[in-house]
């Protein structure tokens, strides 16, 4: 399909009278002095009003730059607004935002705008922009970028590399995209002028250079990012813009459904070196390889192959570098926007040229999945490296310090790595790993040197006491499948848990990152929380093993049992979360009052945790993945059944006390689901679920004032809700 291409505007303000909501001029290049390494560079800005209740509402500039420095490599980024567009965000309200993203992720968002104001990523700047659309002259903030003499003039400071000035001429004059409506209509209406060929100029940090550029101009709606007419569903593209040497200029966009990744639509306009513009749908965009941020762990594609079979063409695109990534205001999180290569062939003819890609869409985050699917595969890669699946020579050498033939890897394969990796590769939600990773970075310090200590020390552990637990519990299932110590047998089971209880203290004192004071501090750490533990857990299987009717009566009488069980949660599951929070801290060289602050956050998350995760084991869904009522079966006092007990009416408590407090009966199933059925009419699931959101909400409110905004500290907050509000029966 084929569209058309009108005559557009000499000017590139002149679009017409009424200005729209959404608008962007894009400029990108490279440049390099006589002789010297080719840099790239990329400045967006854009110009966003709003409508709400019937209005215009003035919003205000935002931009993103990235400059790559020919000679070191380094890539410096910068995301920036204005006090007007912060100033709209922050009247927002979460009704306001019809969006099918993460609604936890939306809520932590606004309230950390509402709260502290811009996340660390994004400079907030208090200089108002001067700007005229027609000739087009903007001035904000640094960036000059103006029409002039039937070019453009941008001066800029690239992030400490001093500054930019640089006169664009076109080689021809620009031209407009036209987005004819598919039949679906899913197409944007988004007006679209380029200049794709505009020879380079000027100076940078003092220095005459030369090179070549690109802009663009876009303006519209923002239907270009959020299809409102299939309920507020976000978008991201693919887009690329190649210059070949043999005289043609190509924009190939394609647009995507932001959650399923499923593409909406594509078109690809190509000028040939005759000046004849073609577009066509008819091709395809191939992803080749990915690069996984470090920092935010999104994963997008950066290397593509193109097939245009309409061109008889197929082209590969290539990244300069992968690390390329900026990051953006909202909740897109950042987008991969970087130079490349490319080549291929055409017509049966050799081509190559210069290439840009920009791919956004892929930090959306729907469901707690997302999130934990983002940085599983670092978490068990890190794992993997430390734990192999099966086991070699070296690692044994580093775990017992001996170099010699002592200790078969093959047998503790079988006995160690084979049980405890069935249970790893069951795919558990790793929340305690992520939970640690995103905590360090919100903390302020680079997670690259501590990835594979925070994995280990956070999974391991809790690997070995679920192996044990269910031991102690008489378990059948767990994530889906028999139990290891069923499987593998009980010895084997308490030998493997028991081992990878240890293993972590040996990473700890081989790191070459920690002092020696921090690695006895968190070798101290390790210990109390086991210590913890294990008195937690023998509250609990004590509570099981002397649940007569005359004790059970004892503590439902005692106002002050309900306390117990919170400190028995503290124990048993919170210990492990809040003694990650203090390791952290320790890596993060976090101030004394910041450590209390974070220790108590990972108790309190821990504790709501736990109160969910027992209303949790009375599902019966499939997502489940474990025993239902499987407390119940084993007399296990939760804060679930001490809430039903003081909710019940007097008649139906006396019935669930009979039930649980049996020893064991004839129709024990069937007298297990009418317990059930009576803790479910009890009302303890609404109140035990509310309890653990006020908890967290409490112990939020008290840490959120200690960390700086971020990202970081945003994706923490919905992490952390999501794990309470988790519901498989919804």
């Amino acid at each position: 399909m084929n569209s058309t291409h009108e005559p557009s505007p000499k000017k590139i303000g002149d679009e017409g009278a009424a200005r729209p909501l959404l608008e962007w001029w894009f400029v990108h290049g490279s440049f390099a002095p006589p002789k010297g390494p080719l840099s790239h560079f990329m400045i967006a800005v854009f110009k966003q009003d709003f409508f709400f209740e019937n209005r215009k509402v003035a919003g205000g500039f935002s931009r993103i730059e990235a400059h790559l420095d020919g000679e070191t490599g380094d890539v410096r980024t910068d995301c920036r607004i204005d006090r007007g567009l912060l100033g709209v965000a922050r009247r927002l309200r979460r009704d306001q935002i019809d969006l099918n993203a993460d609604p936890r992720l939306i809520q932590a968002f606004l309230e950390e705008l509402q709260t502290n104001g811009t996340p660390r990523e994004v400079n907030l700047s208090a200089r108002r922009a001067v700007f005229r659309p027609s000739p087009l002259h903007l001035d904000w903030d640094g960036l000059a970028l103006r029409e002039s003499q039937g070019g453009f003039r941008v001066s800029f400071s690239a992030a400490g590399r001093g500054r930019r000035s640089f006169r664009l001429e076109p080689e021809y004059d620009g031209f407009e995209i036209r987005f004819p409506e598919s039949s679906g209509g899913q197409e944007p209406s988004m007006s679209y002028r380029t200049y794709p060929r505009l020879g380079l100029r000027g100076t940078a940090a003092g220095r005459p250079v030369a090179g070549t550029a690109w802009l663009d101009h876009q303006w519209g709606h923002y239907d270009w990012l959020i299809a409102n007419a299939a309920g507020g569903r976000v978008l991201g593209w693919n887009w690329f813009g190649f210059n070949l040497d043999d005289g043609s200029d190509w924009v190939v966009i394609e647009h995507r459904d932001g959650q399923t990744g499923k593409v909406l639509s594509r078109q690809a306009t190509r000028r040939n070196s005759r000046g004849e513009i073609r577009s066509i749908r008819n091709f395809s965009c191939r992803p080749e390889r990915s690069w996984e941020s470090p920092r935010t762990a999104i994963k997008p594609p950066v290397e593509w192959s193109l097939d245009f079979p309409e061109f008889r063409g197929l082209l590969r695109f290539k990244p300069v570098k992968d690390e390329q990534e900026v990051p953006v205001f909202g909740l897109a999180r950042a987008i991969w926007e970087g130079a490349g290569t490319v080549e291929g062939r055409l017509g049966g003819k050799p081509v190559s040229g210069r290439g840009r890609g920009e791919f956004l869409g892929y930090g959306y985050l729907f469901k707690l999945d997302d999130l934990v699917e983002s940085f599983a595969p670092r978490v068990d890669r890190n794992l993997a490296a430390f734990f192999p699946r099966t086991m070699t020579r070296a690692a044994l050498e580093s775990y017992t310090g001996e170099r010699r033939d002592s200790v078969p890897p093959r047998i503790i394969t079988d006995m160690v790595s084979r049980p405890v990796w069935d249970l790893l590769d069951r795919k558990g939600k790793r929340w305690r790993p992520i939970f640690g990773l995103i905590l360090l970075d919100a903390l302020g310090r680079d997670t690259a040197p501590y990835e594979r200590l925070i994995s280990v020390m956070a999974e391991l552990p809790h690997t070995g006491a679920l192996i044990i637990d269910d031991i102690e519990d008489g378990s059948l299932l767990r994530r889906g499948r028999e139990c290891i110590h069923l499987r593998y047998g009980q010895d084997a089971a308490i030998n493997a848990a028991n081992a990878v209880y240890f293993l972590p203290t040996l990473l700890n004192f081989s790191h070459l990152k920690l002092t020696d004071a921090q690695k006895l501090k968190i070798q101290d750490i390790i210990m109390t929380q086991f210590v913890r533990a294990h008195l937690g857990q023998a509250m609990d299987l004590y509570w099981s093993r002397n649940m007569t009717p005359a004790t059970l009566a004892r503590w439902l009488e005692d106002d002050a049992f309900e306390k117990q069980i919170l400190r028995m949660y503290e124990l048993k599951t919170a210990a492990f979360v809040e003694g990650l929070a203090r390791i952290i801290s320790i890596l993060a060289d976090a101030p004394p009052e910041v450590g209390r602050a974070s220790a108590e956050f990972g108790r309190r998350l821990g504790t709501s945790f736990q109160i969910v995760d027992d209303i949790l084991n009375y599902s019966r869904s499939e997502g489940w993945r474990k025993t239902a009522e499987e407390d119940l079966a084993g007399r296990k006092m939760t804060l679930v059944l001490y809430r039903a007990f003081r909710l019940l009416p007097a008649a139906d408590r006396r019935r669930l006390a009979s039930i649980v407090s049996a020893a064991g009966s004839e129709n024990e199933a069937e007298a297990r689901g009418l317990a059930a059925s009576l803790v479910r009419r009890s009302g303890a699931f609404s109140a035990c679920r509310e309890t653990a959101r006020k908890t967290l909400e409490k112990a939020w409110t008290s840490f959120s004032k200690r960390l700086p905004s971020s990202q970081p500290k945003i994706m923490l907050k919905t992490l952390s809700q999501n794990l309470i509000d988790m519901d498989f029966d919804a």
